[in-house]
């Protein structure tokens, strides 16, 4: 099953649709929780290297919207629409972890939780219940998240290039 997702996903590589493709899908696991986003993005970019920086662009600015649709739903609906889906979520390490880490470092922590590999809903709720603009949060957000994704593409989209140059340096 496995196999057949990767074949199909680089079937399609070089197509113009499929950096947006990509952020997309990015966008859509803020509600599914199941798409492992790191290796998508790091999967697609080595596919089609050439097309790192719009890979890393689409990935970053759709995890960004994905949050700011979460935030929306936060803002409008109130918590309960994301403690009915995940009831275990207050207990969660990564909603202790995002309690202390924004206690300590305020709007910052958002930046740096953003950047990183940890769950971003509990972030969300917590800045939404602290009556963030959406704005300034969305901002935040993409200052962490395009970097990421863009990192993460970029090292991807160049490893052919550096497997190639270790394989040479190791036959001399």
């Amino acid at each position: 099953m496995k196999k057949k997702y990767w074949d199909r996903l680089h079937q399609f590589a070089d197509r113009w649709w499929y950096a947006p493709l990509i952020g997309f899908v990015v966008a859509i696991d803020y509600y599914l929780l199941v798409i492992p986003n790191d290796a998508l993005v790091l999967a697609a970019a080595a596919f089609d290297p050439k097309k790192w920086l719009s890979i890393g662009i689409c990935a970053g600015m759709g995890s960004s919207l994905g949050a700011l649709s979460i935030a929306f739903l936060l803002d409008r609906y109130g918590m309960g629409i994301l403690l009915s889906h995940f009831p275990n979520l207050p207990q969660s390490h990564a909603w202790i972890f995002s309690v202390h880490f924004i206690d300590q470092y305020g709007s910052w922590a958002i930046w740096l939780i953003a950047l990183g590999p940890f769950l971003q809903h509990p972030m969300l709720a917590l800045a939404v219940a602290d009556h963030m603009p959406l704005a300034k949060l969305f901002l935040f957000i993409v200052a962490g998240r395009l970097p990421k994704y863009m990192f993460y593409a970029f090292i991807a989209g160049r490893m052919p290039e550096l497997l190639k140059y270790l394989q040479r340096k190791k036959g001399e």
